[in-house]
């Protein structure tokens, strides 16, 4: 992780309303992550096409990057607020656990001497395709250490702020989970693995729940138009039973604070019935 000088240094006066160096620096950063997310959007061109410029400047003057230019305007307007950031490389696993195919950039700022990942990539919607109504994601900013390695592997130990640094062994190998997931105080208790092979024909999820969220599961075979309802009960703990054809499917669990309102996406699973 290095800082990256760019020509954002002439938007000074544009940047003061975003980076100003007054009140709490946690919030200072969440307005710079904030920005980001509301303002750019995400150039898919530039990963399957032609790829355009992904300095600062350039991302800032054309609202549009990739991980790589969010990453480095971040860094920039870290400069202006007073905020120590940093920019980084790595792996990344997907939402079902796997290695994403390419390697990614994310941000480390050091608030209060303590060290927290920033991702404002993934918390864009229009990542994902979607539009503005969910700009106020925030499950990866602030994310500590120790959850943050879940699914974010540094090119460089150091930077995983971690005593015991995670080998890309032990990082692919470890229980999936989301930053979102951690901050909801629910925790993956079966299956072990993100991507499961079994030859019964179901199997079951199970999620430690104690501040009684309002859990979904959902599965759908490859191959299916949608998601359906897996039977559940919760007692503190989800105990989810989805059946299973033969082949591969996707799980989901979504997470709501009440029973008919909005549920978030937080937790995926690759099983596939032999």
């Amino acid at each position: 992780m290095n800082h990256e000088a760019s020509g954002v240094s002439r938007r000074r006066p544009a940047l003061r309303p975003v980076a100003g160096r007054r009140g709490d620096a946690f919030r200072r950063t969440k307005a710079l992550h904030d920005w980001v997310v509301s303002r750019l959007r995400y150039d898919n061109g530039s990963v399957t096409g032609a790829r355009k410029p992904q300095d600062a400047e350039s991302v800032f003057r054309n609202r549009m990057g990739v991980c790589e230019g969010y990453a480095h305007l971040l860094v920039e307007l870290g400069k202006f607020a007073g905020v120590p950031v940093e920019y980084g490389v790595g792996e990344v696993r997907e939402p079902d656990g796997r290695q994403a195919p390419v390697g990614h950039a994310w941000n480390a700022a050091r608030i209060r001497d303590r060290w927290y990942s920033i991702d404002a990539t993934w918390d864009d919607p229009t990542v994902d395709g979607g539009g503005d109504a969910d700009n106020d994601r925030t499950d990866y900013l602030f994310t500590p250490p120790s959850v943050a390695i879940f699914d974010h592997l540094p090119d460089e130990a150091r930077w995983q702020f971690l005593k015991e640094p995670f080998d890309r062994g032990a990082f692919l190998r470890q229980r999936m989970t989301r930053p979102g997931l951690a901050k909801l105080e629910l925790e993956l208790v079966s299956p072990e693995r993100p991507v499961v092979d079994v030859a019964t024909d179901s199997i079951d999820v199970v999620l430690k729940n104690p501040r009684r969220l309002h859990l979904m599961v959902k599965v759908r075979p490859m191959g299916a138009a949608d998601h359906t309802d897996c039977p559940s009960s919760d007692d503190g703990t989800l105990r989810a039973r989805c059946p299973l054809r033969a082949g591969p499917h996707d799980i989901r669990v979504y997470a709501g604070a009440a029973k008919y309102g909005v549920y978030r996406h937080i937790a995926q699973l690759a099983v596939h019935r032999r």
